[in-house]
């Protein structure tokens, strides 16, 4: 379970400090340029090192040093609590004299308080299979974590490695699942993860039909499956009761689109737990008198699952279905200015109200 984070002198964080600890439901609010999407950003770092990303300009460009000040080192914290374990990870990066190129400058392991491997710009001290201390050199361009990951440096890889991160655009979700690309954060080809859930668990197509069939909207399907095009591309096709053949995914509405998406994240978050998602706006898509209902399941399944889910939203009855303790509010008063985050629970009794007027200080 995500702990904690802490970003400095990127983008809009400076000495930034997130500590969520074992809320497995979250609500991040704030206004357009708050830092909500950099935060999410800055976990996209962390899952493409998961994925096995070691170059690290890859990771990390010119822009994403705070104000331009590329004398000071972009340094990320990160603490995941697994299986009890307490992982503590940081990663400081600055650049070469006299030219951009990222670099290393830091890069640690800790798993309750026991360092598995420490890090100065190339040096790096660790231990072998053995448990005898040994020093490696390495590219100071490069990422040691997923470098002949083994041990507790898998451990936490594969953690980060099933971070969700979703922006859905549903105009541009698309029924194709093909064998040779990956799940992308805009849920494009979402039906990869999909294609992927089924196959290992073919039960989850009627939990997904079950769901799908209390929207309003969606109770008439009737079923639907993937077609096989050719070797590394299938089709999802779609059957309603109310119409005598089937459609391709691609014809349905954004709304459509979304119930799909919903389904599959409550579906996976049930099977294959513990899960990590973070969701820009999922209540963005559907209708009014529906986010209620679908924003108490989605946290629902997160809470009996062990997984944790992070939410943004601008939306009130999404902020109406949080508590205090599992809201925080980002806030930037100017692009000059760092972004800050504070807790619900201090901001006053009628902070909701104020907030949806505009007024909160």
């Amino acid at each position: 379970m995500f702990q904690r984070i802490y970003i400095n002198n990127y983008r809009c964080f400076q000495n930034f400090d997130f500590k969520p600890k074992d809320c497995s439901s979250v609500l991040l609010i704030g206004k357009n340029g708050s830092g909500k999407s950099t935060l999410r950003d800055a976990l996209m770092i962390f899952q493409k090192i998961g994925l096995d990303e070691m170059q690290l300009d890859r990771l990390i460009g010119q822009v994403d040093f705070y104000d331009s000040r590329m004398e000071i080192p972009i340094r990320f914290e990160l603490e995941i609590l697994i299986n009890s374990r307490l992982f503590h990870y940081e990663l400081a990066i600055d650049r070469e004299p006299n030219n951009f190129h990222p670099c290393v400058l830091e890069e640690n392991l800790e798993v309750n308080g026991e360092a598995i491997f420490s890090r100065q710009r190339r040096k790096i001290t660790t231990k072998d299979q053995g448990n005898q201390e040994i020093t490696l050199d390495m590219d100071v361009h490069k990422i040691f974590l997923p470098f002949f990951s083994t041990g507790e440096r898998q451990t936490f890889q594969w953690w980060l490695k099933r971070i969700v991160l979703l922006s859905p655009a549903p105009g541009l979700m698309t029924g194709q699942a093909t064998r040779t690309k990956g799940f992308d954060i805009n849920a494009v080809n979402w039906c990869i993860w999909l294609s992927h859930l089924l196959n290992r668990h073919p039960a989850a197509y009627g939990k997904i039909e079950k769901i799908l069939k209390q929207y309003p909207a969606m109770e008439d399907i009737d079923s639907f499956r993937f077609n096989e095009f050719d070797m590394d591309t299938k089709w999802l096709l779609v059957d309603f009761k109310s119409i005598n053949k089937p459609l391709i995914f691609d014809f349905l509405s954004d709304g459509e689109k979304m119930y799909f998406l919903v389904a599959l994240v409550l579906v996976s978050s049930e099977i294959e737990k513990p899960q990590f998602v973070f969701w820009d706006e999922p209540d963005a898509h559907l209708m009014p008198d529906e986010v209620d209902h679908f924003i108490r399941d989605l946290r629902g399944v997160f809470q009996r699952n062990g997984g944790q889910i992070f939410i943004t939203s601008h939306h009130a009855r999404t902020i109406r279905c949080f508590a205090d303790e599992n809201t925080w509010l980002l806030d930037r008063k100017n692009h000059s200015e760092p972004t800050t985050i504070r807790c619900a629970e201090e901001l006053g009794s009628d902070w909701i109200q104020d907030y949806l007027a505009g007024e909160l200080e």
